[in-house]
């Protein structure tokens, strides 16, 4: 009525009802979409929606341990890879590239070596990944470990990046 502007966030616990699997989503959710785009009354009398939008999302597992120095044994390169990309651009990446290849942002390539913790590393052997005529384009490229010489990885167009202390520091 008063034409204000009104941004929420709403959280929902973990918590099941019999009646419902997930309030948030399947009742709340439903009802918030019946404001912005209008419904129709029982009566039958159409109400028009006040416009504006919603986006529903759901948390996904833990990456990092309690401490926030270790990535947690069981996460893979699906879940590490979209927080990366998160903490590199400040977007969000709706669906990730064929790994190792993340995504594209601006003028930049990002990548993840990633298949547990400690053991990934950027070698001659992932160079090889990469053809020729791409030298132009930057990449930045996360692992473990670098085994690559710099003047390469400088030819090349690459930075590379220690996980997961450089995701930590952002």
């Amino acid at each position: 009525k008063e034409k204000g502007k009104r941004k929420f966030i709403l959280v929902q616990m973990e918590e099941k009802s019999e009646k419902c699997e997930n309030i948030c989503k399947d009742i709340t959710r439903e009802r918030i979409v019946s404001v912005i785009k209008g419904y129709k009354t029982p009566k039958g009398e159409i109400v028009k929606g006040l416009d504006g939008s919603f986006d529903y999302y759901k948390v996904g597992e833990k990456l990092f341990t309690i401490d926030g120095e270790d990535i947690e044994s069981n996460v893979n390169w699906q879940q590490l890879a979209p927080y990366i990309y998160f903490t590199e651009t400040g977007n969000s990446i709706l669906k990730v590239g064929k790994e190792p290849y993340i995504g594209r942002n601006d003028e930049t390539d990002y990548y993840l070596i990633y298949k547990k913790p400690q053991i990934n590393i950027l070698d001659e052997i992932f160079l090889k990944l990469f053809k020729k005529g791409k030298e132009q384009i930057n990449k930045v490229v996360y692992a473990d470990v670098c085994k690559v010489d710099e003047d390469v990885l400088d030819k090349l167009n690459i930075t590379f990046k220690q996980i997961p202390y450089d995701i930590l520091s952002y």
